[in-house]
């Protein structure tokens, strides 16, 4: 005779209800995204959420290549095609517009370490999109990999690292230093 539970009107097996114990300890011990910043200092009555992250998760960032945006406008380089700086620029928003939707009131991202490689060139008019993948989550530190294209193909790929940090004390911190 198998052991039952009752539950309401419904009566459960007690293996079921065992299994769905172990599966769920397991879907969360494995599932990296539930993190909280919680190395940061809270205001008293503020309340922290639980950060719902989770290595997988992709975003992605669009432009039109236009004069703002070439080399000869941006200062690293003369030609009018899409600037390195431009490319680096579109990798940063596709993660920050990633991530910020899931971190708590008052918290951001900022980019602390990239590495790209820009192999091809865009002229102007031709759309860029850049796609970034979630690889990593170390605690506050996410690290991206990174794949650009123009409608003709790859030009380039790469890493993006970004810290979650606290709106406010960064900002201050930054409006600390003195200007020369």
């Amino acid at each position: 005779m198998q052991n039952k539970i009752v539950s309401g009107d419904r009566v459960i097996p007690a293996f079921a209800i065992f299994m769905r114990g172990i599966i769920s300890g397991l879907i969360f011990s494995w599932f990296p995204a539930m993190i909280s910043a919680g190395n940061q200092k809270m205001k008293p009555g503020s309340k922290r959420r639980i950060i719902m992250l989770a290595t997988g998760m992709t975003g992605i960032a669009e432009t039109c290549v236009d004069h703002q945006n070439t080399a000869g406008t941006m200062g690293s380089g003369t030609l009018e095609v899409f600037a390195t700086p431009a490319l680096l620029a579109l990798v940063e928003k596709a993660a920050w517009e990633l991530v910020q939707p899931e971190l708590n009131a008052g918290e951001t991202t900022v980019g602390t370490k990239v590495e790209l490689r820009h192999t091809a060139a865009t002229p102007v008019g031709m759309k860029v999109t850049a796609e970034v993948k979630l690889t990593e989550i170390d605690g506050r530190r996410l690290t991206f990999a990174a794949v650009v294209k123009d409608e003709a193909g790859e030009i380039g790929t790469g890493t993006h690292e970004r810290f979650i940090v606290g709106a406010e004390r960064f900002q201050q911190k930054a409006n600390g230093k003195h200007s020369c």
